[in-house]
């Protein structure tokens, strides 16, 4: 029906010969304040007249044309729109309380002759103004969120005369902002008197956090400050920042095998700090920001997931835990140093890839030693590239029909078995020299299958050696990948061990050496070994000289052939060839 403003807007038409007061039927104004009446008429008029109605005394008169009282009151100014005319009362005091207001319209040169041309009644009511005493903030002290949730906060006035007027702030490190546009304020009766209460509803996020929150309130000059409330914002922990070898890593991480892996990450949240908890390959659980294995094995490499948590508790709400996590596929590299074989064949190399090696109608001359070797680039996280090798050895020995390797076995026909994981043999003699075999079972009974006896072995070669034979002292022949021994002899027959070795540092960590070897048995074979023995043997009390011939064959027995000295010299023609084959 109306505007609030300089002037009212009234959408209706008045009935005849009736105006329009405003405000009805009572208007309100503290005591020193101002109060505007508005009067208003739909029918032809040129003058306006406001009365007092209790004591029916016209206080002004206006000549629309004029927009001013024809009397001379200082206390009244008069405002003209159109047809709607306002006087301004100014600077009521509380005598003017309960009086009755009335406005009427007409023509110049008419009165106002019925009370039908009359407005309404308007009955002013003067207050005395009561300032405020003080206003609270709830609740109070501090108050804990989750993010990206709302908090509500509410600043309450005491009584008063006017309504008080609430602002809203936020305090940061260098000033106070106002942030009243987010609040929403409402005023309520009570004894008479207004008490405002303020609303402000706040969407948290983790950036808030900390937050200090106050409010202010005034009425007729004197401004109040109400309790500060600290807003406590939960969060739940971050990403997981983690560095190993002081290299930011997510994803796959690559170890060398032997090494210290060590991997640190870094989570913020609210309540601080979180709880870490690691998941290993194999559902190993551990705990902590750093997770520290040593001595790491290709056993290990898999999945690792990096659990971060925390628990939020907020004001008057449900507890629930926060969560956030990392998972990293850890790379154990491992790498064998190349054994390193001498062969007589040693400048004929063929090469051949794959994880399959098929030879057809294979001959006796690709007998010999074949070598597998597998390798891989090795790229550790943070580190140098370099490759990791690991190869076999095999023997093959093919054979012929027509020229087969016969065994010699003084001892063939007798097999002893005995059984447990070690094996003890006391006083053992030359006779046991031969070739022992390892055979290693189970019975495997699968679940809704057939049994079956699974088994590996290892087979051995055992050279009993004797007194006869001399005890070869070590020597350090030399250096290099080739041995080359010139015009050699049986004295260097012997045991030769090969070594091969690197120093490994790797990253971040302790330096090592890493070995291995191979070890031969040359046998110098020769056709003719002599070095006789001679022993005195009687004929008829003379003594004759006996030539004691000794031949190793290449089994490693030997022949003792007599042959005496006075046959030899006697008679050439005499001579014998003895020989024997073993």
């Amino acid at each position: 029906m109306f505007a609030f403003g300089l002037h009212i807007y009234f959408t209706g038409r008045a009935a005849a010969s009736s105006a329009h007061i405003w405000p009805e039927p009572v208007a309100e104004v503290v005591e020193g304040g101002n109060l505007t009446f508005w009067c208003l008429s739909y029918d032809k008029w040129d003058v306006a007249e406001f009365i007092k109605k209790n004591v029916n005394i016209t206080v002004c008169t206006v000549d629309i044309s004029l927009c001013a009282c024809n009397e001379s009151d200082t206390v009244y100014e008069v405002m003209c729109y159109g047809l709607e005319i306002g006087l301004k009362v100014i600077g009521v005091n509380r005598s003017s309380d309960n009086e009755v207001w009335r406005c009427g319209t007409r023509e110049i040169g008419h009165t106002l002759y019925s009370s039908s041309m009359l407005s309404q009644k308007s009955r002013l009511v003067v207050k005395i103004p009561v300032g405020i005493t003080g206003v609270t903030l709830s609740p109070a002290g501090t108050v804990k969120n989750i993010s990206d949730s709302t908090v509500t906060l509410v600043c309450t006035t005491s009584g008063g005369v006017p309504s008080a007027t609430v602002t809203w702030f936020r305090r940061t490190n260098t000033t106070d902002v106002s942030i009243t546009y987010m609040s929403d304020s409402r005023s309520s009766e009570m004894d008479d008197m207004s008490v405002v209460t303020s609303t402000l509803t706040l969407r948290l996020s983790k950036s808030d956090d900390p937050m200090k929150i106050f409010c202010s309130a005034s009425n007729n000059g004197t401004t109040y400050l109400s309790n500060t409330v600290s807003i406590d914002v939960l969060y739940e922990p971050t990403s997981p920042v983690c560095t190993y070898s002081n290299t930011v890593v997510t994803g796959v991480i690559m170890v060398t095998r032997g090494s210290t892996l060590i991997i640190t990450c870094n989570s913020n949240s609210n309540p601080s700090p979180p709880t870490y908890t690691w998941t290993l390959p194999g559902s190993t659980i551990q705990t902590g920001a750093s997770l520290n294995i040593t001595d790491i094995q290709p056993s290990r490499s898999g999945q690792y997931r990096l659990l971060v948590w925390n628990r939020m508790t907020p004001t008057g709400g449900t507890s629930r835990n926060g969560t956030s996590d990392a998972i990293f596929t850890v790379n154990v590299q491992s790498t064998r140093f190349p054994r390193v074989k001498h062969s007589s064949d040693a400048t004929r190399i063929t090469i051949q890839t794959g994880a399959s090696l098929n030879i057809t109608d294979i001959q006796p001359l690709r007998s010999g030693q074949y070598r597998l070797l597998v390798w891989k680039r090795m790229t550790p996280t943070g580190g140098t590239s370099r490759n990791g090798t690991s190869d076999a050895i095999f023997t093959v020995d093919v054979q012929s029909t027509r020229f087969p390797r016969v065994k010699h076995s003084s001892d063939a026909t007798r097999i002893t078995i005995q059984t447990g994981a070690s094996l003890n043999i006391t006083d053992i003699q030359p006779l046991r020299s031969g070739q022992y075999r390892l055979l290693v079972w189970n019975r495997m009974t699968p679940t809704g299958g057939t049994s079956r006896n699974g088994t590996s072995d290892a087979i051995f070669t055992v050279d009993v050696q004797s007194a006869y034979q001399g005890g070869a002292s070590q020597a350090l022949l030399g250096t290099g990948a080739s041995l080359n021994i010139t015009d050699i002899q049986p004295s260097r027959s012997g045991q030769y061990r090969l070594l091969v070795w690197n120093r490994m540092t790797p990253t971040g960590g302790t330096s090592r050496n890493g070995t291995s070897d191979a070890i031969f048995t040359v046998d110098v074979q020769s056709a003719y070994q002599g070095g006789a023995s001679q022993a005195h043997l009687g004929y008829g009390g003379t003594k004759r000289v006996l030539n004691m011939w000794v031949v190793y064959n290449r089994h490693g027995a030997f022949t003792q052939w007599p042959i005496p000295t006075a046959c030899l010299e006697q008679n050439d023609s005499n001579k014998r060839h003895f020989s024997e084959r073993n």
